[in-house]
Formats: structure tokens, sequence, C-alpha cells
């Protein structure tokens, strides 16, 4: 199910989903896959029915969890955080004081890619949880967009520190580690560097969409528009896969680029998707805030009369 779902080919991820529960072998993981099949179709309808599956079981805070990252993924920040705490309340009710601390862990890879570098701050607020909890959805980790977008020598420092648990992890690959130098280099001013760092990534980038969305912001402060469009639209060919924080703020990533490039209707084009699905995002945003005043001066350049 999950290779359909990441396929793009939900119909057929759903079918398999229910002969496994005609065969009499429903359970929590399989109705989070079709939770997260549901988010990515935009299928309110079929997402609730997931919901409501999950409420009052044992694995409710599973529901409640994939709930924060559909707000997150739109926006919603407040509601994220109100979903997070709750998903911790039952953890804690179920006995599980591990599974609620990690709702509650700050997100500062989250923050620093919609523009808010605070939480990042500290070097211990980037926590090396991508190597504790395997995900199927690896566009769901942003820790490497606080290197990228916050960097400092002390996150630099910190960035290996982990490569080293990377390298000793259960789930180390030979992308991660180059990533992360990548994505601190970019931080520090790099971007050619970051570029050359991200060359060995490339034959896994499909699993890594970070590292496409690392090379479009190395492109966009290179002042390449064409190319660094490219690397967003990525992210945005393959909706299965990438559906999470990483999906809406790809159409920024393309309008900036198109921007720079002088396509000006793909740009407006890109502003327009993001906005479309972050309409009911929480106006104060910054990432949202700028989108705003790029999108206008985009209005106002089209709208000026050349003399």
């Amino acid at each position: 199910m999950t290779v359909y779902h990441q396929l793009d080919r939900y119909e057929e991820a759903k079918a398999v989903a229910e002969n496994v529960i005609a065969r009499g072998n429903d359970g929590p993981m399989l109705r989070w896959h079709l939770l997260a099949t549901a988010y990515a179709q935009a299928d309110l309808e079929a997402a609730s029915k997931q919901i409501e599956w999950f409420t009052g079981k044992p694995d409710e805070y599973r529901a409640l969890a994939s709930q924060s990252v559909e707000a997150r993924t739109r926006g919603e920040l407040r509601k994220s955080r109100e979903l997070l705490q709750r998903a911790a309340n039952l953890a804690r009710l179920r006995n599980l004081p591990e599974v609620a601390d990690g709702f509650l862990k700050p997100d500062a890879g989250g923050e620093a890619l919609i523009g808010n570098c605070g939480p990042s701050r500290k070097t211990g607020a980037v926590s090396s949880s991508r190597f504790e909890d395997h995900t199927d959805y690896p566009v769901q980790d942003t820790s490497d967009a606080v290197f990228a977008l916050c960097g400092n020598p002390a996150l630099a420092a910190r960035a290996e520190e982990l490569n080293k648990e990377c390298v000793g992890s259960i789930y180390k690959n030979p992308a991660q580690v180059p990533l992360t130098r990548a994505a601190v280099q970019l931080g520090l001013g790099y971007p050619e560097k970051a570029m050359e760092l991200l060359q060995s990534v490339t034959p896994y980038e499909s699993a890594h969409p970070m590292s496409n969305y690392i090379r479009g912001l190395a492109f966009l402060r290179l002042k390449k528009g064409d190319e660094a469009a490219a690397e967003f639209q990525k992210i945005l060919d393959h909706r299965g896969a990438n559906w999470g924080p990483l999906y809406p703020l790809s159409y920024v990533g393309v309008a900036r680029g198109a921007a720079l490039a002088g396509d000006t209707d793909r740009a407006r084009k890109g502003y327009e998707n993001f906005f479309a699905l972050w309409r009911d995002a929480d106006p104060d945003v910054p990432i949202l805030i700028q989108a705003r005043q790029e999108s206008a001066r985009l209005s106002r350049l089209v709208s000026t009369p050349s003399r």
C-alpha cells in the first residue's frame, strides 16, 4: 500500500487496504496509511472516516499526531500544537511517556522552514529523532532545514554530532551525512559548497526530498531562477510521496525561482497555489507574510506599464 501511495496511485493503495480489511486483518497501522492517503488526496470525507475509526481506541494518539502534521502542512500552526498536546495527553494515559515527550519536543526544523529561527538558537534544540523514529514518509523529516535556514557555527558543530549518530545508526544511509553537511554550508553562506556536497545525494533524492529543497534554496541564493524552480518542482511532482510540510512551501520556491527567471505567469501561479493550500493558515506565519509581499510586488510589476 505504501508503495502505491508514494507513486500517487491512490486508488490502488486503497484497494490493497480494503482487501486486507476484508480478510479480517484490520489495524491501526493500516488505518494510519489510509489517513495519510486521504490527506494526500485532500479527501476530507475519507480522512474523517479514518479519524472516527481511531476514536476511543488505544492508538488514537496516532491519528491526532497525523492531524497535527496535516494542520502544520496547511499553515495552521496553533491547531497543530493543540492536536499534538492532545496526542501527548492520550499517550501518557496509555503509559507511553516517551511517545508523549516526543510529541512535545520543539520542532526546530519545522519552524525554520516557515521563517522562525528562534527555536534553533540553542544548539540542543536540534534533536536526533530522525535516527530514532523510522517513518515511511521522509518528507516529514525537516531537521536539516534548521542547518540550511538558520545556520551558524554552533549549529554546524551540532550537525557533526548528529552525523556521528547517523553513521552508527541502524538507519544509516549514504545520503544523510552529505545532505546535512550541504545544509550546514548553505546556512553558513556557501551555496556553491552546498551544491557540491549534494552531488552525491542525487541518486537517493527521491527518498530525501529535503535535498531538492536545499538545492533549490542554493540556486535561489545563486540567482539561478530556472534551476531553482526545477528543484522545487521535483517535490511537487510527487504529491503522494512528498505530502507534508515541504509540499506547499515548494510552491513558494517555484514562484521565487520563476520570478528570478522573469517568468511572471509561473511565479504568480506558484503563489496562488500556495495561498490556496494555506487559505486557513495562521496570518502571522513569517513565510506567509513574505509570500504575500512578494506576490503583491509581482502584481505591481506586471500592472506597471513599461516606458
